[in-house]
């Protein structure tokens, strides 16, 4: 499922900012990984968020989507730690081990 989610942001960088959870305006929603992993997983973002402890509930279903250790959760669902895409997929790539046509193309 990482894989997808981060093809997905790839293609949509607009959309992505890894400084919000959730976003929606004219161009569309904007989330972070965490966010998108929601969304692209059918999961209901908006019950979760407004129920209480909804954004840790959130970070936690997105973790166990993933299926991430805390420690990559930690590091890869840090608000607005990242200069770029380019830097987050390094940190992806450092974190998970996981390649992907796009990233390993471009980064």
């Amino acid at each position: 499922m990482l894989g997808a989610v981060l093809a997905h942001i790839e293609r949509h960088l607009d959309r992505w900012d890894q400084g919000t959870f959730w976003s929606t305006g004219d161009g569309g929603s904007v989330h972070c990984l965490a966010g998108w992993t929601l969304v692209l997983s059918g999961k209901d973002l908006g019950r979760i968020l407004s129920s209480p402890g909804g954004y840790g509930k959130a970070l936690r279903i997105a973790q166990s989507v993933l299926g991430l250790s805390d420690a990559q959760a930690r590091l890869l669902f840090r608000s607005g730690s990242y200069a770029d895409f380019a830097e987050f997929a390094a940190t992806v790539r450092r974190v998970t081990g996981l390649e992907f046509a796009g990233m390993a193309a471009r980064y």
